[in-house]
């Protein structure tokens, strides 16, 4: 079911964005509405063509390859079923009463549980995927509450929450060096951990790195941007900070390049 979607005004003069064929500009929009609340959409070129561009000769599939090659789109499989990923989904839409239709990367689609404390989203198993609504039965979930309570107040959820909150962000700053390692040959060590150090540093309340809080974000061009402005110094290179890369100890990140 197509959405009702947000167009922030910095959009328009992104650089990512500048630099790709107008016809590819408004296909990423066009991608944006009928994405569920995950900012997931199959891959599916012949729809996608029929869905955004009805009336138009134009060739999709090249649309999705240069939206890919430019890290605005990530591809992946699961259960044999291709899916597009809008990369950076939550910089570009705010969502208030979420419902998920797709698989997410770890062949997962979230779940919500509304309550009156407010709106709860959690990730499942892919058991069903041609399920159009992410909200369980009510009975179900009244279970899960009882039980997730009764777990609460054995274990303690506040030191679980911040376990998993530092667990997570350890996984995306080494998933983000990682990303980088391939660019080594071109830009070097230095300017790659010093890039690192800056861009992998995150927010204290929302926990998302700069790169994240990004608009629109393309690896390659920011190396390149980077390189130009001359931000790396000569000589050896700044080890990374416990500020850059949390609890985990500068060099086990180091090997990641």
């Amino acid at each position: 079911m197509a959405r009702n979607r947000m167009i922030k005004p910095e959009f328009w003069s992104s650089e990512d964005i500048l630099n790709l064929k107008v016809e590819t500009r408004l296909f990423y929009i066009g991608l944006w509405s009928f994405a569920d609340d995950s900012g997931v959409v199959p891959n599916k070129a012949v729809t996608l063509k029929c869905q955004i561009f009805p009336m138009d000769s134009v060739d999709v599939k090249s649309m999705i390859k240069e939206l890919c090659d430019t890290d605005l789109l990530i591809e992946y499989t699961i259960d044999g079923n291709s899916y597009l990923e809008i990369r950076a989904w939550l910089k570009h839409q705010t969502i208030k009463h979420p419902t998920y239709r797709y698989p997410i990367k770890d062949g997962t689609i979230p779940v919500v549980v509304r309550n009156k404390k407010g709106t709860i989203t959690e990730d499942v198993p892919n058991i069903d995927s041609t399920s159009t609504d992410g909200v369980r039965p009510k009975e179900k979930e009244k279970e899960k509450e009882k039980e997730k309570e009764k777990e609460n107040k054995e274990n303690g959820i506040e030191n679980d929450v911040s376990n998993t909150v530092k667990k997570v962000i350890e996984t995306r700053k080494t998933e983000f060096g990682l990303d980088l390692k391939e660019f080594e040959p071109k830009f070097g060590r230095p300017l790659l951990l010093e890039f690192f150090n800056y861009w992998s540093e995150h927010g204290k309340k929302d926990k998302k790195m700069r790169f994240e809080k990004q608009t629109s974000w393309s690896l390659k061009a920011r190396l390149i941007r980077w390189e130009a402005k001359g931000k790396t110094k000569q000589g050896n290179p700044k080890p990374l900070t416990n500020t850059a890369i949390g609890s985990k100890k500068a060099s086990e990140y180091a090997r990641n390049f």
